[in-house]
């Protein structure tokens, strides 16, 4: 009983921050945060608390810096006309930096939640990016219907 009240206090204690953050910015009008993957900035805006949160963090190197960069590496490899897919975009950020890093490469972004393709939008307009599109799809390895329960802004999705 005390292990599930201690965990749900940290939960809580978790969410109350991530809004606190969320309205502290909007509070001071910050439209995006920028991003800098060994020298490409990619900016990332946020319409969501939790959007914000991994804005916040892709911006202090504190989330998937090592994977972002191995990422921009490869991408510079790509010939021109190459295509990418970022599956399951969620805010965007790896198709983001291929397109910023190989600007004659047509990227395609697939996201099947509404807020997040929403801002996959917003970001690709920060970015002031043409080579980008965006797929409001969920994609498998079978074809057929599935069950997705929306995480609206979240990561989550699939099962």
């Amino acid at each position: 009983m005390i292990q599930r009240l201690l965990w749900r206090f940290r939960y809580y204690k978790k969410w109350l921050w991530i809004y606190f953050y969320y309205y502290s910015s909007k509070i001071q009008n910050r439209k995006f945060f920028e991003a800098d993957i060994e020298g490409v900035k990619v900016k990332l805006g946020f319409s969501h608390p939790y959007q914000h949160l991994m804005a916040r963090h892709l911006s202090r190197g504190k989330h998937e810096s090592n994977l972002l960069a191995l990422w921009k590496r490869e991408s510079e490899k790509l010939e021109p006309g190459s295509a990418v897919l970022d599956i399951g975009g969620y805010n965007g950020v790896y198709g983001l930096l291929s397109a910023l890093v190989t600007p004659d490469s047509e990227i395609f972004i697939f996201e099947p939640d509404k807020i997040n393709t929403a801002e996959i939008r917003n970001n690709c307009a920060l970015n002031n990016l043409k080579n980008v599109a965006i797929v409001a799809l969920a994609i498998s390895d079978k074809t057929g219907k599935a069950f997705f329960r929306e995480h609206p802004g979240g990561t989550g999705g699939g099962y």
